[in-house]
């Protein structure tokens, strides 16, 4: 996913990927999970929180380097 290509399509990374790639929203959340640090900072603060609650449901430590 370039960035200048998220950037200027004005959606979030989740639904960038659900919208634009055809991801599932389960395949979304795999996505940013494997790729966290890297995409962090284009993850808007509603989609870190749904990252950090989904870890917890899933009973995940959340490792916040």
């Amino acid at each position: 996913m370039p960035a200048h290509e998220l950037w200027n399509s004005g959606y979030t990374v989740t639904s960038y990927l659900i919208k634009k790639c055809g991801y599932t929203a389960d395949q979304a959340h795999n996505y940013i999970d494997q790729h966290f640090s890297e995409i962090r900072p284009f993850l808007g603060s509603g989609e870190i929180q749904t990252y950090y609650e989904k870890l917890r449901s899933e009973g995940r430590s959340i490792n916040d380097n």
